[in-house]
């Protein structure tokens, strides 16, 4: 299982995460945008995590 981190919840982030989340073989973890609005967004949506910061 790969687990998977993205960085960004624009459009392009967004399709990369709802494909992740569809593929059985990846794991989407969380995801992080400078816009904590637009992660929540997303992550709802895919249900995965927000990171707070790139570190985390």
């Amino acid at each position: 299982m790969l687990k998977v981190g993205i960085v960004g919840a624009g459009h392009f982030g967004r399709f990369h995460a709802l494909k992740a989340r569809g593929c059985a073989r990846e794991a989407l973890i969380a995801l992080f945008d400078p816009d904590p609005a637009r992660a929540r967004l997303v992550a709802q949506e895919t249900g995965c995590s927000v990171a707070e910061s790139l570190d985390a």
